[in-house]
């Protein structure tokens, strides 16, 4: 229990500030954690430990033993399992089979969709006049919890970071809520780190948009459009650079944004 409490404190200084999506606790003892969410801690742990590769390794193995036995055998898709599968595919292993990414990926997707956390949550049911309709109304605030809101936004900033990476198309698209839910996020400032959130999902978004504009110009080879290319080139730089200008923080308290940032 020892070693696990070193490496959850790894955790929690050296790898959240990189990956703010899912964040511990400072209130929850490492055994609390390991009876509650066993397998987010065993992602932890995973993750935690890469300066012993065969420990790694091994919590590696039994990490993937857990989605396959206790997950997809018996269908059991709960919260903490995205927030394992989140931890895991941030601080992502070696993979002998880059495929099994991919499925990992498109499983914590599948979570968020299935449990709508990438939508607002509804907050009543209400009947038209005629009283024969109910109509859907939802809530004009965020009301999901902290964990939630930021784990919805970190499945789209690793769906959206890899279908840049690998060309393909994000499952999980970047909406007004997500942005409305990190700023949710940096007011309340439950977390150190939550203030960074919505420059991130933001940022990639403009990195979706910036590839976007690469691949059409690949598709259309012939089009030859000085003109609206350049109009495009520079509507991408204003927006990072009103994106950059209204930073709460200074670029050097975050690598995050300043190889992309900085470049504009």
């Amino acid at each position: 229990m020892q070693q696990a409490e070193v490496l959850v404190n790894i955790f929690k200084t050296r790898l959240t500030p990189h990956f703010p999506f899912v964040v511990l606790p400072a209130h929850v003892s490492v055994a609390q954690l390991r009876y509650e969410k066993p397998f987010l801690f065993l992602a932890v742990l995973a993750a935690a430990s890469f300066d012993d590769m065969p420990v790694q390794r091994q919590l590696g193995h039994l990490l993937k033993q857990a989605v396959n036995e206790r997950i997809l055998a018996s269908g059991t898709l709960t919260f903490e399992v995205l927030q394992g599968l989140l931890v895991y595919l941030a601080w992502s292993h070696y993979h002998t089979r880059p495929r099994l990414y991919s499925q990992y990926l498109q499983l914590a997707v599948s979570i968020v969709i299935d449990l709508r956390l990438d939508r607002e949550p509804i907050a009543a049911r209400k009947t038209y006049a005629g009283g024969h309709r109910n109509h859907l109304t939802e809530s004009a605030q965020p009301s999901r919890s902290a964990d939630e809101q930021r784990a919805a936004a970190g499945c789209f900033y690793l769906s959206s970071t890899i279908a840049n990476l690998l060309q393909k198309l994000n499952t999980i698209p970047y909406t007004d809520y997500m942005a409305e839910c990190c700023l949710s996020l940096a007011t309340r400032a439950e977390a150190p780190t939550d203030k960074y959130l919505y420059y991130m999902v933001r940022l990639q978004h403009i990195m979706e948009s910036i590839d976007f504009m690469t691949s059409q110009q690949q598709n259309q080879p012939m089009v030859d459009d000085e003109a609206a290319t350049n109009a495009a080139i520079y509507a991408v730089q204003a927006e990072l650079g009103a994106l950059r200008a209204s930073l709460p923080f200074e670029l050097s308290e975050s690598s995050k944004f300043q190889p992309i940032l900085c470049v504009f």
